[in-house]
């Protein structure tokens, strides 16, 4: 077998590559040895503090709801006091991200005895929360004092924080409850209605009711973040804003201060509804509704037994009567059915109906009653008395169609807009439905009973309110409306200013239209609101009702506008008292002592308390006179000496 020799040429190439490759290695061990000798020695304090500075925290920055102002408010002055405000406070968190629920358990114990709460109910919010991603609020309007215990000890503390917080303020309390509205805690079907607008989380605070909720997006402004870089001990190591918050707009109401409390004041001890608005531009200028409750119940520490008696109040006092709730109008009505005879010439101011105080078809048993004995009426009388015979013979001639149509040219049957949420339409009926809900035809009866606002029907306050905003402004009703404008915060400019719109122009002859102001008139210096109308030191134009309620007593109405000689500063009053009786007697006084306080200054509770006595005291005779003319009667007295 041959032995392979190497030649010497082929030993000095190996030998000379085994050399190579020796300090390759030798080479990569020095950068490797340097390198570990850099991190460790150079750049070794800075490697360790990024190990421990591992965690991210981003914390919201809550921003402050833009306030609330009154139509008095001025952009040029400082001294302007809003209805409703915010207060600050100081929250304590925690941001469990990075935490087991164990070291939660743990660190909100140790906490409790710190920030004084209760442990278990606390744990128990926190559990039942379910939401581990988002700082969770521990306790609120913390004192500086106990924020400065825990400053203390944060580093056994991991996740916790603290932040200003804003509560809303309500400082007049009662006032305009159902107008303003309220703020609460966002709820979860209201988060998951805004899952995709990321400034909504389980911390949210939104508006609940009123203003608060219809104007939640231009109030709330928008939140900020802060970035905060924390060690595994919880100590801050960077802290620097990402996103700087915005506060929410300042919003400026039509509501009058003075005006909104006058009605307040007027509506003592009553239940119902009092609309005051502007009747040429939409704008209201007071809005009550009775009973009523104090917003501050629902802000910090929210008054649990409070809210739920008021929520099994068999009186219903967070209803909204002026638009959450349906009536029969009853004679306030008889304006729209005056205004489709006279417009579509069923009737002119010379004819007449006589009204023996009843009315009955022929053939047919049914009794159809007014509230008196007339006789010969017109539409001058028919409206002052609220002859509801007068009605019955237009309304059965005029048809049911017509009366509806023209119903609707005044906006009953739709919403009107208001920029509150809730809002109603009220009903009008129609054959369709009648035979539809009742498998019945519609009969001439229904038509007459539509005709003075009974039957079927149901209305707003509100819809009657804008009926008589269209007599005083010449057949035009402008949008209702409560906002006037919104300003910025931060600078004080004007973003927005609410213009008028007009929603609803009623097809009428302005002599017609004479026709039923000149009636309306009357009715207050001698028709059903003749009473309180000779204690009104300003003229007017109104119409009563006495609207029967198949659920109890009858309902009362009066609406009407002031001045009537002249168009300026003119407003509208609509006043309903629920179950109350007579509209004469009941709710005029109500209205006339809001009137008499708006422009000449009277204290409205007196000046209610005294056209009431007299009303009464003038009730009280008429009725002894009555007794004392019937007992004449059966003794056997000439009847024609016996005035009724």
């Amino acid at each position: 077998m041959t032995k392979t020799s190497v030649s010497p040429k082929q030993f000095y190439f190996f030998n000379n590559r085994f050399a190579i490759v020796q300090w390759i290695f030798i080479i990569l061990f020095f950068i490797l040895f340097f390198q570990v000798i850099y991190l460790q020695l150079i750049k070794g304090q800075k490697y360790s503090d990024l190990s421990l500075n591992n965690r991210e925290q981003y914390i919201p920055i809550q921003t402050y709801r833009g306030e609330i102002f009154g139509r008095d408010f001025d952009p040029e002055s400082e001294k302007n006091i809003p209805l409703v405000t915010n207060e600050e406070t100081m929250g304590l968190y925690i941001l469990p991200i990075h935490l087991k629920l164990s070291n939660v358990k743990t660190i909100l114990y140790k906490l409790s005895f710190i920030a004084d709460y209760n442990y278990t109910n606390t744990i128990s919010l926190f559990t039942n929360r379910g939401n581990y991603f988002e700082p969770f609020l521990i306790k609120d309007d913390v004192p500086i004092r106990n924020i400065a215990e825990i400053a203390e000890v944060i580093q056994d503390l991991p996740g916790i924080y603290w932040e200003p917080i804003y509560y809303r303020n309500y400082p007049n309390k009662n006032l305009a409850a159902h107008t303003l509205g309220f703020v609460g805690s966002i709820s979860k079907n209201e988060l998951k209605y805004r899952e995709d607008d990321p400034q909504y989380h389980l911390n949210s605070i939104i508006g609940k009711i009123g203003i608060e909720k219809f104007y939640d997006t231009e109030l709330r402004g928008k939140e900020g973040k802060l970035l905060r870089i924390v060690d595994a001990r919880n100590r801050i190591r960077k802290s620097f804003v990402v996103e700087k918050p915005v506060p929410g707009h300042n919003l400026v109401l039509t509501l009058d201060k003075r005006i909104q409390q006058i009605a307040e004041d007027a509506m003592k001890r009553e239940r119902g509804s009092v609309i005051v608005l502007d009747p040429y531009t939409g704008e209201i200028l007071a809005l009550v509704s009775k009973p009523d409750f104090d917003p501050n119940i629902f802000i910090k520490d929210p008054d649990i037994p409070k809210i739920i008696e008021l929520n099994t109040d068999p009186e219903k006092p967070f209803l909204n009567r002026a638009i959450q709730a349906k009536y029969p109008p009853g004679s306030v009505f008889k304006i729209v059915t005056a205004t489709a005879g006279i417009e579509e010439e069923v009737v002119n101011p010379n004819n007449t109906y006589y009204c023996k105080g009843y009315y009955k078809f022929e053939n047919d048993d049914r009794v159809f009653h007014c509230t008196g004995y007339h006789g010969y009426m017109n539409i001058y009388t028919g409206l002052e008395f609220s002859c509801n015979v007068f009605f019955f013979n237009l309304s059965y001639y005029l048809g049911s169609k017509k009366i509806i149509q023209y119903a609707e040219y005044y906006g009953y049957g739709t919403q009107s807009g208001i920029d509150i949420p809730g809002e109603l339409p009220g009903f009008l009926p129609s054959h369709k439905w009648k035979k539809k809900t009742f498998a019945e035809n519609w009969y001439d009866g229904d038509t007459i009973n539509l005709g003075i606002g009974q039957g079927f029907i149901l209305s707003t306050v509100l819809q009657v309110s804008d009926m008589m905003a269209a007599v005083a402004n010449d057949g035009l009703i402008y949008q209702p409306h409560l906002l006037k404008a919104i300003y910025n915060a931060i600078d004080g400019e004007q973003v927005f200013k609410t213009e008028k719109k007009l929603i609803h122009n009623i097809p009428i002859d302005e002599a017609n239209l004479n026709t039923i102001k000149k009636s309306l008139n009357l009715v207050t210096l001698g028709g059903t609101a003749k009473q309180a109308g000779r204690f009104s030191k300003i003229s007017l134009a109104g119409k009563t009702s006495t609207a029967q309620n198949t659920f109890g007593d009858p309902h009362a109405w009066f609406t009407c506008y002031a001045p009537y000689n002249t168009k300026k500063d003119r407003v509208v009053v609509t006043v309903f008292l629920e179950n109350a009786g007579g509209g004469g007697e009941k709710a005029a006084p109500v209205g006339i002592a809001i009137l008499n306080a708006i422009f000449k200054g009277e204290d409205v509770e007196k000046d209610k308390k005294k056209i009431k006595s007299y009303i009464d005291k003038a009730q009280y005779e008429r009725y002894m006179k009555r007794m004392d003319d019937q007992r004449l009667l059966e003794e056997g007295f000439d009847q024609t000496e016996i005035q009724f």
